[in-house]
């Protein structure tokens, strides 16, 4: 645990409370990018943000642009997610959350928080001694549990967040369902949408190699990860879309997709000894069609998406999918797999083109009659977008946030 530096506690007001957030990643993903707009929004009058990171990257040095001070725990981490506890990387993760309350305790007797703000509900095992110290907590619920996998796990976890946290925030009504009862109703505060704020002049001529007027733009938001489908995207893309002029952007690809450390070794060698590697099925494919282009993560996309004639999803388990609702609100189309999320996102399903989950017969029929369906999807974006926008309303989510934090104190 690094030492933390009392110094920036100097410039406190005496009638500001402290928010202390917690995060147990420093990279810039989802959830982080979803804590920084927290941080934009709370109400500086009222509170003063601090945040615990394990240590420093790109999220801490995002967030001293806010001006805000991070406070680093070097052992600090989450619990396991719907993965066995009997598995070596499961007993590690749970032996590693439990062994960090100590110093967890230690940075909240030295900062003494009015409020501690756990950004997700993994991070649950530190309520109990936010409880035992008395000091206020909400918890952060982003995540989706599957309903038939590991209910003694979820059961668990969700008492001890029913019984332990003082507030309960949800990123949308699916995670409320899951995770609220009649005596603990969260509050639903949506991860908002701004794309306006996001809109940055691209050399799309660059990224593409070729003027975007005379190309068909696809575009998958998933990056290098197997739970959102790169790999079945990128393979229906190739196999089943002919068109010459079509091209696919696989945001968040590397455009050279390396194997380094003992990782890399062995999955080289169970390639080799023919046994399929989703890394390796990426690459063959990236190899062969070049109408394909990797682009690096960029976070300023909505010159991009303006672009696009589509977005493909292919999201493997059930998740928020905030990029399919992003593509809403600039009238994109999408294609999307059906889950109670998508549902949510997308105005039950009108705007948007879903798919059963995990079916990829469905999703390839759906790709090869993009015609059929994509003027009709167009013209309901054209009248009901406005629905997405209004439910992804920074103002109004702001608002909620910050009352929610105002009725604890």
């Amino acid at each position: 645990m690094e030492k933390i530096n009392l110094e920036i506690f100097s410039s406190v007001a005496v009638d500001r409370k402290k928010i202390l957030f917690v995060h147990q990643v420093s990279e810039i993903g989802g959830a982080s990018y979803c804590m920084l707009n927290l941080l934009k929004g709370i109400d500086r009058k009222q509170f003063c943000p601090i945040v615990v990171l394990p240590h420093s990257g790109p999220l801490s040095k995002e967030i001293t642009k806010l001006k805000i001070p991070v406070e680093f725990c070097k052992s600090l981490c989450s619990y396991p997610y719907n993965r066995s506890l009997f598995s070596y990387g499961g007993m590690k993760e749970l032996i590693n959350v439990y062994s960090s309350r100590n110093a967890f305790e230690h940075i909240l007797n030295k900062i003494k928080p009015d409020v501690v703000y756990l950004n997700n509900m993994f991070l649950f095992p530190y309520l109990d001694i936010t409880k035992r110290l008395n000091i206020k907590s909400v918890i952060h619920v982003r995540e989706h549990w599957p309903q038939n996998q590991r209910q003694t796990q979820f059961l668990y976890l969700k008492h001890k967040i029913l019984n332990n946290a003082d507030k309960i925030v949800a990123i949308n009504e699916t995670s409320a369902a899951m995770i609220g009862d009649e005596n603990h109703i969260p509050t639903v505060i949506y991860d908002w949408i701004d794309m306006e704020s996001r809109r940055e002049d691209s050399d799309l001529i660059k990224i593409i190699g070729d003027s975007p007027d005379k190309l068909k733009l696809y575009i998958f938001t998933g990056g290098l990860q197997r739970i959102k489908g790169t790999y079945e995207v990128l393979k229906a893309f190739s196999e089943n879309v002919k068109d010459p002029n079509s091209r696919l952007l696989a945001l968040g690809i590397p455009a050279k997709i390396e194997l380094n450390g003992i990782k890399g070794v062995i999955r080289k060698l169970l390639n080799v000894c023919g046994i399929p590697q989703f890394i390796f099925k990426v690459k063959d494919i990236l190899e062969h069609d070049e109408r394909i282009i990797p682009v690096d993560p960029i976070y300023n996309i909505t010159n991009i998406l303006e672009h696009c004639y589509c977005s493909l999803s292919y999201f493997k388990i059930p998740h928020a999918n905030l990029g399919m609702a992003e593509c809403i609100t600039l009238e994109v189309p999408v294609l999307a797999a059906y889950t109670d999320e998508a549902l949510e996102y997308s105005y039950n399903g009108t705007l948007a083109n879903l798919f059963p989950m995990n079916n990829y017969s469905a999703f390839v029929e759906r790709l090869c009659n993009i015609e059929n369906w994509r003027s009709s999807l167009c013209n309901e974006l054209s009248h009901n977008s406005h629905k997405i926008k209004e439910q992804f309303d920074r103002s109004s989510n702001i608002q909620k946030f910050n009352n929610m934090l105002g009725q604890l104190i």
